[in-house]
């Protein structure tokens, strides 16, 4: 049934391209290396790549399409130590995956911005959600207010692309099939984006929910989820010096027969110190559980009646480079600075420093149950450069170090020649 589906929708979009009497194509292609990956014993030369293309036809001010789509893909070359505790290589892995991110029509009716079709959910302050969804959503105008609704539906996008990172079931479905978990959203977003430069609030609402069958989560051993967030936020910007930006988010809900209670809160300040350098400070806290209320990051079998983690609906802003933390049972403060001496040039020095909010997972696979009570996991410092020659090309270039806390646990012998770990990386991206 959803092949029929897909299918249908695929040849329905075809004959409305045909038909458009004005279009536009292009494309985006993103290349991303990074070493060394340590995961435990192995350490790896990472690759994440995606190819993308897109279209946009035009009717009027009505109705007009939207596509892109594309196809991604990792590689990983992973080396380990050998018996004499050298290294050697080991194997290589890859995926390669479909992408189709936008394919919707869209347009303006009686004052009215709709768009149906499969579009991004994503909240204003990245503490929620950032994924596609097939869904029909609806905006509207009036004064300096902003009001959007909208609903969604997660069961036909391409499980490997959406990221979608709430159990234990998401992340086997992304071995054994195509497409993600049934899921039913919805949204309320109401804003004031030009009431004043210095004060523009807005307030989310998302609700989540499970429609997996009995027989699915039985045979995976989860529950089903049931999950609301609400959220409030304050963004400005203050005589051209100082931006700042004001986010909090609450999650309920529940998991089987357990009460879920949770929340997140984000603050960023930036202070122009000269017009081309920028003094940044960025705080981030979200609740926790205890290794013994949950058996990991994402919601499995065995839990406590009451949860406090917080779990984004998916991948939104994960914190760190050299090793990444999603938000859930995090707390972090960060420092630095940016230079800006043209449009082409940039640079950024930063440093970082990562606690858990209670003895218990994180998302990064490194901090296990026999890491030790320490809340301390780790201090990272950053050097990035970015260089834009063209609006079309863009190279960037990052060189971490984090100091490990305890609770960061790798293999004794791979620790002998990293005392303190390590990335490198660029990111090439170009638009045609």
């Amino acid at each position: 049934m959803k092949r029929l589906i897909i299918s249908l929708f695929l040849l329905s979009t075809i004959s409305l391209i045909a038909f458009a009497y004005d279009g536009m194509w292009g494309g985006r292609l993103d290349f991303n290396l990074e070493l060394p990956e340590v995961m435990g014993s192995t350490a790896s030369i990472h690759s994440e790549d995606h190819l993308s293309l897109w279209y946009r036809g035009t009717w009027g001010d009505v109705a007009n399409l939207e596509i892109e789509g594309g196809v991604g893909g990792t590689l990983d070359f992973i080396m380990g130590l050998d018996t004499d505790l050298k290294f050697e290589y080991k194997q290589t892995e890859y995926t390669i995956y479909p992408e189709l991110d936008l394919l919707n029509i869209y347009g303006t009716v009686d004052g009215w911005d709709y768009r149906a079709g499969r579009f991004f959910f994503s909240d204003p302050a990245s503490l929620v959600i950032s994924t596609p969804a097939d869904g029909v959503s609806a905006y509207y105008s009036f004064g300096s207010h902003f009001l959007g609704m909208g609903v969604g539906y997660a069961g036909l996008t391409f499980n490997e692309s959406v990221e979608y990172y709430l159990t234990q079931q998401d992340v086997k479905n992304i071995e054994e099939q195509l497409l993600a978990n049934a899921r039913l959203m919805e949204f309320l977003h109401w804003s004031m984006p030009g009431a004043l430069a210095e004060f523009q609030p807005s307030v989310y609402f998302l609700g989540l929910q499970d429609l997996s069958s009995s027989a699915s989560l039985a045979e995976d051993d989860v529950q089903r989820l049931q999950t609301y967030y609400a959220q409030a936020m304050v963004r400005g910007n203050v005589g051209g010096r100082l931006l700042y930006e004001v986010a909090a988010s609450g999650q309920y809900g529940k998991y089987g027969s357990s009460q879920i209670l949770a929340g997140a809160a984000r603050t960023e300040l930036a202070v122009a110190l000269v017009p081309s350098l920028w003094l940044t400070f960025e705080g981030l806290v979200s609740t926790g559980d205890v290794w013994s209320d949950r058996d990991g990051y994402l919601l499995g079998g065995t839990v406590a009646d009451s949860l406090n983690q917080y779990l984004p609906v998916s991948t939104v802003a994960t914190r760190g480079y050299v090793v990444e933390f999603e938000l859930g049972n995090l707390t972090s403060f960060g420092l630095g600075l940016n230079w800006k001496s043209s449009e082409t040039f940039a640079l950024e020095l930063s440093g970082t420093t990562f606690l858990r909010m209670a003895n218990g997972p994180v998302s990064a696979s490194q901090v296990t149950s026999s890491s030790g009570e320490s809340l301390f996991v780790g201090q990272e410092g950053l050097l990035g450069f970015y260089w834009r020659p063209t609006s079309d090309f863009g190279l960037n270039l990052k060189a971490g170090v984090l100091y490990p806390g305890s609770p960061i646990v790798i293999d004794a012998n791979l620790k002998r020649y990293l005392p303190v770990l390590f990335k490198m990386g660029f990111d090439v991206s170009w638009s045609f």
